[in-house]
Parts: C-alpha cells; structure tokens; sequence
C-alpha cells in the first residue's frame, strides 16, 4: 500500500530536498524503514537504538502515534506519515551577549491538548460580560 511520509524542512538536507517520500508498509515502523532504505543519514537523525529519539514526533493522519501503537501503527492505502521533531529554545540577538545559544525554556504542546475553560454564561464561570 502506498504511504507518504513528509519530510520536515529540518531534515531535507538528508533527502536530497524532499519534502515528501513515497513508500510501500503497514506499519509507521515498515514504512519509516523504507524511507530510511532511501536516505540512510535520516535513520541516524531521527533514532535511537531502533526507537524514535525521544524528541521526535510522529502522526498518522493527524494524529501522535504515542497515543496508538507506536512503531507498530497500522497504516492504510494513501495514508500520511508526518515526522515532526519538536522545536525549542532560541538565541538572544544581543551584541553583549556570548556566543553560546540562548537556552529558553519552553513548554511542549501537543496536538490536540487544549485547556478546557467554562464557557461564557455557565454556572461558576466568573464574569458574564461575554454573554452578550
């Protein structure tokens, strides 16, 4: 069955530019490995000892594969593989400051985790100047 797995911007220097691989599996693991066939140097940027680097993250269709199978995630015909890879941090744009980045700190939001807040109007919500 036939997979796409796109590329982030930060590893196409390992694909040749590509932002998209096509590829044949049934899993996210058969599928990532035949992108790895493909572009070797992804392997050693995305993983560790076989398993996803902790700061690597993975969605079928929308959606974390942390929160399903894993590796083990079954894909359908025309599915698509994202690999994400989580970005924080950053550099101060300081003259005074050293050369050694910044370190930030930065909280991690995940896909589709939303604080749940009371909606204008309910019971115990404070304030109704939004209701109208």
């Amino acid at each position: 069955m036939s997979i796409t797995v796109k590329i982030p911007a930060q590893l196409r220097g390992v694909t040749g530019g590509e932002s998209e691989v096509e590829v044949e599996g049934g899993t996210v693991g058969e599928a990532l490995d035949a992108v790895f066939d493909q572009h070797h140097e992804l392997r050693e940027r995305i993983t560790d000892d076989g398993s996803l680097r902790r700061f690597v993250n993975v969605y079928v269709s929308g959606e974390d594969i942390r929160f399903r199978d894993g590796l083990d995630t079954a894909l359908a015909d025309g599915d698509e593989v994202t690999i994400l890879p989580a970005v924080a941090g950053g550099q101060q744009n300081n003259s005074a400051a050293s050369s050694a980045p910044a370190r930030i700190p930065c909280p991690r939001l995940r896909l589709g985790h939303f604080p749940v807040l009371p909606r204008p109007g309910a019971a115990g919500s404070g304030s109704n100047a939004l209701a109208s």
